[in-house]
């Protein structure tokens, strides 16, 4: 007797599990559908692949590319380097390796700017940069940060969080630290709501910063000064988020799940890849669940210019994207992907 209702309240908890997680994965969708109030224009075709390679594991992501090559990082290797070449066929294995054996680190990320390439953990802190094939030396080690991108052979663009802010800085070797704490906005509070993408386009040399919670992308120049603001198709200019304190540790946590506008994106050839998690209301909403919407901005005219779908690859929708001369290379899983970018005929108005 005890068995059976011992049995039956495990069986009932876990319905009522199942329900609550239904409930919150329902919502969350609902969440993403309820600002369809903004409109797409799509070109006539879904991207179709024209290469692909196995990777074989998870784990991989863009660290930087040339015209003819792309190169991986592995958050669960991070020594290991991949260089793949631009129609996916021909790989090349780096094992990266740093000038002292007692380097502390808790997540190392890899950068490539060829011929040189750099690791950085922005909680220790450092950046090591080493050329292709040889041993990384210390090259920025005094500077706390949250995300990084080296822009010349002698600075980067540092996010760090100084005042309880995400605040740009940049770091160049040999001196001090400039701040820049008037780029970012916040709305409520200077982390959660001022939160989002660094992106650099090597063509331009501008540095971008897409929010993740709000319609709102900034230009930069390479001495951060304020090129443009532009705003995506989408109408949130507020974020949605609730923040909680935690007393004990002094610092603020989401307090519910936050309504995240933009979920990645790339810049290249004066050109702004912003992959929208927004239903738009010309949408298909099965279409929209399925695939990878992602948003095209000219960033001299900060106008939009139209929309594609990036389609699941063996059952798996792509986490993040380069777009590199004509073609889109996307990591779906342990796929890589390789897409030709539209031309301006393909598009509709």
């Amino acid at each position: 007797m005890k068995n059976a209702t011992a049995f039956l309240v495990t069986l009932a908890t876990l319905f009522a599990l199942t329900i609550v997680s239904l409930l919150y994965l329902l919502s969350d969708k609902q969440v993403n559908h309820r600002y369809a109030s903004f409109e797409r224009h799509f070109i006539k075709d879904t991207l179709t692949p024209t290469h692909s390679l196995n990777l074989k594991y998870t784990g991989y992501y863009f660290a930087g590319n040339t015209p003819h090559t792309l190169y991986l990082g592995n958050t669960k290797s991070p020594a290991h380097l991949v260089a793949i070449d631009a129609t996916l066929k021909d790989t090349l294995n780096h094992t990266l390796q740093v000038s002292t054996d007692s380097l502390t680190f808790r997540a190392i990320r890899v950068a490539v700017d060829s011929p040189f390439y750099y690791l950085s953990d922005g909680s220790k802190p450092f950046i090591y940069r080493g050329a292709l094939g040889g041993v990384a030396t210390p090259w920025i080690t005094d500077a706390r940060f949250t995300k990084a991108i080296p822009i010349s052979s002698n600075s980067a663009i540092l996010i760090s969080i100084l005042s309880y802010e995400n605040t740009f800085v940049k770091k160049t070797r040999g001196k001090s630290a400039e701040m820049h704490p008037d780029i970012l906005e916040e709305q409520g509070e200077g982390i959660f709501s001022t939160d989002g993408m660094l992106l650099h386009d090597k063509e331009t040399a501008r540095t971008i910063y897409v929010y993740y919670y709000r319609n709102e992308y900034i230009v930069l120049d390479t001495t951060l000064h304020e090129v443009l603001r532009g705003n995506t198709i989408d109408t949130i200019r507020q974020a949605q988020i609730k923040t909680a304190l935690i007393t004990s540790k002094n610092s603020r946590t989401l307090a519910a799940p936050a309504l995240k506008v933009n979920n990645h994106g790339a810049a290249s050839r004066n050109l702004l890849y912003v992959q929208s998690n927004l239903l738009a209301k010309n949408e298909n909403v099965k279409t929209f669940e399925q695939s990878s919407v992602t948003d095209i901005y000219n960033l001299t005219t900060q106008s939009y210019l139209y929309s594609f779908y990036l389609p699941a690859f063996n059952k798996k929708k792509a986490t993040e994207f380069v777009c590199v001369t004509d073609n889109l290379y996307a990591l779906h899983g342990s796929y890589l992907v390789r897409y030709q970018l539209p031309g301006d005929k393909n598009i509709v108005q």
